[in-house]
């Protein structure tokens, strides 16, 4: 508990316990401040699976991994962390405590009311323990980075998988040229997997509980040589070691750094249908250039389920405070057009207290209502994350913070 200027930040740091792991039941039950890799890890040691997976996992809590619903890159197999939840227990502003911690997989009885402080950011009601759902540890697996030529290619590709693989999919991420090379210019010492830097990359990954000597990698193997023969990729290579799939997942985490260290960045986090990604990389370029000539553009992220991480650099000799200067216009810009197609302006990393404007401008009145009287309803008071999800003006003093950690990539 800390006192900042009018507010009580709550940090669940110290909420740090795996309580227990039934096996028979595949759960675990955790206080909200675990780190979310202890949990992983003592899954693993019981020979399950928690299947979230975010690039800081390495720090963030579990209690703020459901407090923003947050997604990861084994979405594609196995869900947002909505779908990793079977029970909770929750603080109210009231000082309630209200206990939601069954771990069954079905309980029909009345409304599930946990379900809507996951991914409320905060402001219904502080998380302090979860139920969380676990899976069989996967015995085999095989990934594989691939070069494409061009975005509708990626496209193909994907169909493609999913309907040679199904389910073993993990994840399927994309990578544009311009992030790798980018990459490669501060970490010169990192040797790129592929023959050549291709305009597109992506790294898929294939799992299955059956254990049978590599047939995995005989099955991606025999696909990937299928989309080489159709023309749909140009290049491929398998991960033969757990060291050559380490490489894959440097690529794919060090772009924000390696992004960042040109100066500020625009970040967008949006969703958009899968089949509608080319047409959209297509038109937002080109209104982006008409805003800003010679603007870096850096799309990249979870091409299975259409969340592109949609980031934005300066040109060449453009100072940083006049690029930032321009944020909200190529933000506002990138999410009229996300709008248009019927995607959203926050795939996994919430609202927070940047994308307020965004949200009542893209989200229909009547969502808008409802939302904020389940908001009154829960916290007539307002004191739980005040100007979080919406810009309230009627916020009071001595405001108390939920502060379940989550950190995003």
């Amino acid at each position: 508990l800390d006192i900042c200027g009018d507010f009580i930040i709550l940090n669940s740091k110290n909420l740090n316990k795996i309580i227990n792991i039934d096996t028979n039941n595949a759960t675990m039950t955790v206080e909200s401040g675990v780190i979310l890799q202890d949990v992983q890890e003592y899954a693993k040691q019981h020979s399950l699976l928690f299947a979230l997976s975010l690039g800081s996992e390495g720090s963030c809590h579990i209690g703020g991994n459901i407090a923003s619903n947050a997604g990861g890159m084994n979405v594609l197999r196995y869900g947002n962390c909505r779908e990793q939840i079977l029970g909770l227990e929750i603080v109210t502003p009231q000082g309630e405590i209200i206990d939601f911690m069954r771990s069954l997989r079905k309980d029909n009885t009345g409304f599930d009311i946990k379900q809507l402080y996951i991914g409320s950011e905060g402001t219904l009601g502080f998380i302090t323990k979860a139920v969380l759902k676990l899976h069989p540890l996967p015995k085999s697996a095989a990934s594989a980075l691939v070069g494409l030529i061009a975005a509708d290619k990626m496209i193909i590709f994907f169909n493609h998988a999913r309907e040679y693989f199904a389910d073993k999919i993990s994840l399927c991420e994309f990578m544009p040229e311009i992030a790798i090379k980018t990459v490669l210019s501060y970490k010169p010492s990192m040797q790129y997997p592929l023959n050549h830097i291709t305009p597109w990359a992506i790294w898929i990954k294939i799992e299955d509980t059956y254990d049978g000597d590599d047939y995995l990698h005989e099955e991606l193997v025999n696909f990937l040589s299928d989309m080489l023969e159709k023309d749909i990729i140009c290049d491929a290579v398998l991960a033969q070691s757990e060291a050559q799939e380490k490489t894959f997942v440097q690529f794919r985490e060090m772009i924000v750094w390696a992004q960042s260290i040109l100066g500020h960045v625009i970040k967008n986090d949006i969703a958009i249908k899968i089949n509608d990604i080319p047409n959209f990389l297509y038109k937002a370029e080109k209104k982006l250039n008409i805003l800003c000539s010679g603007i870096k553009l850096y799309p990249f992220g979870h091409l299975g389920d259409g969340n592109i991480h949609f980031n934005l650099s300066k040109p060449n000799n453009m100072e940083d405070d006049i690029f930032k200067a321009q944020d909200d216009i190529l933000c506002h810009q990138i999410q009229k057009l996300v709008h248009q197609m019927n995607g959203s302006v926050s795939a996994e990393h919430g609202i927070g207290r940047d994308k307020t404007d965004a949200l009542i401008r893209y989200k229909s009145a009547n969502n808008i209502a409802l939302m904020k009287n389940m908001k009154h309803m829960f916290d007539r008071k307002n004191i739980f994350n005040p100007g979080v999800i919406f810009n309230n003006t009627d916020t009071q003093n001595n405001m108390m913070l939920p502060h379940n950690n989550c950190e995003h990539a």
